[in-house]
């Protein structure tokens, strides 16, 4: 049998303490992502929605509505989905085709509202709580691995220890 090349050599050890360590944090790592992937889709799916109103501010729309001012009357969801709007109406009548100015009322922007309204204080504390989870797992993650490593020292202490005190 051919002699292991030198280089060859060497790079299996180290492939196989990444391959240990990988077997052996494999599940805590994969939560960890996973939840830090819910976090960024709660927070992409917020700040997206924020994008699609040019006027108005969604951010606040929440802690508007929560906490009206005093000096504004008109209502907090008002702003982003106005109830009334001026139009034009044409008319046919006895001397033809008449054009007659007056305010239209937008149903659907009635219902809008409360839905995006809905929208926000679910996404809102669905961002806080996924903070809270990524925090706790990291934490969890790094004690865990903290305390393997301390279990690892201590099995190999115990076995020199245990090497060196062989009963007779």
């Amino acid at each position: 049998m051919p002699p292991v090349p030198l280089y060859l050599a060497q790079d299996k050890p180290h492939k196989k303490v990444g391959e240990r360590w990988w077997r052996q944090y494999q599940v805590p790592v994969a939560i960890l992502l996973t939840r830090t992937l819910f976090l960024l889709i709660a927070v992409l799916q917020f700040v997206l929605t924020a994008q699609m109103f040019p006027i108005g501010n969604y951010y606040k729309l929440g802690l508007q509505w929560h906490y009206p001012s005093t000096h504004n009357y008109t209502h907090v969801g008002d702003v982003l989905f106005p109830k009334m709007a001026g139009c034009q109406v044409k008319i046919y009548g006895n001397s033809g085709l008449q054009s007659v100015s007056g305010m239209c009322s937008l149903a659907p922007n009635v219902v809008l509202q409360y839905l995006f309204l809905t929208l926000w204080w679910s996404v809102v504390p669905l961002i806080f709580l996924n903070v809270l989870n990524v925090l706790w797992t990291a934490i969890e993650f790094r004690s865990v691995s903290a305390s393997r490593v301390d279990l690892s020292t201590q099995e190999l202490a115990l076995k020199r220890l245990g090497d060196a005190y062989e009963p007779c």
